[in-house]
């Protein structure tokens, strides 16, 4: 797991990484998290089924699921329109919500 890969702006650490993708062993899997897409071949590992991606939209609350946290979890029983106005200004997401 490397996190934080969006702050590596060496191209020779970018290189290293791109070659090491290239030829990692099947059953090692490498987790990078990164608040940007990094300088990989993206595309290539995508057309090869060999990348999967989560994005920032699949990590945010749904309003459904902002809802039945601040309510089973929180206990809030907030009003409809308060949950929403929470979850806009939140932008979903767990750590803001809480």
């Amino acid at each position: 797991m490397l996190d934080d890969f969006h702050v590596v702006e060496s191209r020779d650490v970018q290189d290293g990484m791109t070659f090491l993708l290239d030829h990692l062993p099947r059953q090692i899997r490498l987790v990078l998290a990164s608040r940007a897409d990094p300088a990989l071949p993206l595309a290539r590992l995508r057309g090869r089924g060999e990348l999967v991606e989560i994005r920032a939209a699949g990590l945010r609350f749904t309003p459904g699921e902002a809802t039945a946290y601040l309510d089973e979890v929180m206990g809030l029983r907030l009003a409809a329109r308060d949950v929403a106005a929470l979850e806009w200004r939140t932008e979903g997401w767990i750590a803001a919500l809480q």
